[in-house]
């Protein structure tokens, strides 16, 4: 049964790749806060970007789906996806969001006419 609370993550990710960026990751943790002395136990990835190849509202789950590759300090680390679960609250602020967008598009076409 899915809990509703969670994205569901698919993460592919290159070993070679990942071990390359690994020391970096972990003195990244270590100098987020060098007084924590857990932080040398974790790997930081602070600014990982997802270039997204793909996103869609699957209609049948209702939930969103973006997929990309997941790059870090200049490298493409590996394959991400996130199916995100859409509950009604956040479906009616994504069209209360689209619905204001297309009403200033149709703001500047109709001021566009000849």
């Amino acid at each position: 049964m899915k809990n509703n609370n969670f994205a569901e993550v698919y993460l592919d990710i290159d070993e070679k790749i990942f071990k390359s960026v690994e020391k970096r990751a972990k003195q990244d943790s270590i100098d987020r806060d060098p007084n924590d002395t857990e932080r040398k136990n974790h790997l930081l990835f602070e600014n990982a970007k997802m270039g997204i190849d793909e996103i869609y509202i699957e209609d049948k789950s209702e939930e969103l789906y973006v997929c990309g590759m997941l790059q870090c300090f200049g490298s493409e680390l590996g394959w991400i996806s996130l199916t995100i679960p859409l509950n009604q609250e956040i479906a009616k602020d994504i069209i209360e969001k689209y619905i204001k967008k297309l009403q200033k598009l149709k703001t500047v076409i109709e001021a566009t006419k000849d």
